[in-house]
């Protein structure tokens, strides 16, 4: 574990302003907002082969979908492996 780490947090808004104008008009503007910061990306690098199904091919029970996953021949018993690369410098506001 990086000692640096700090957890992700999201800040959301809500501002509501309403004015009334006489008994029957009533007027509304309003905002809604998110904003995201230290957000973690997750990357599976031991992903299978496009189009490869799920065909048994014989070879000690596993199946073709398996056996073309990247780490296969040193994890074979493994289908997901996720990294924890870096931070995400993207803020998403809306």
């Amino acid at each position: 574990m990086n000692p640096n780490f700090r957890p992700s947090y999201t800040y959301s808004y809500n501002l509501n302003v309403q004015q009334s104008f006489g008994p029957s008009v009533i007027a509304q503007i309003g905002y809604v907002g998110t904003a995201a910061h230290h957000l973690i990306d997750v990357r599976g690098i031991n992903q299978a082969g496009l189009n490869s199904g799920n065909v048994g091919i014989g070879i000690d029970g596993y199946t073709y979908q398996q056996t073309t996953r990247p780490y296969f021949s040193k994890f074979p018993n493994y289908a997901v492996i996720f990294v924890l690369p870096r931070r995400v410098a993207i803020q998403c506001y809306s």
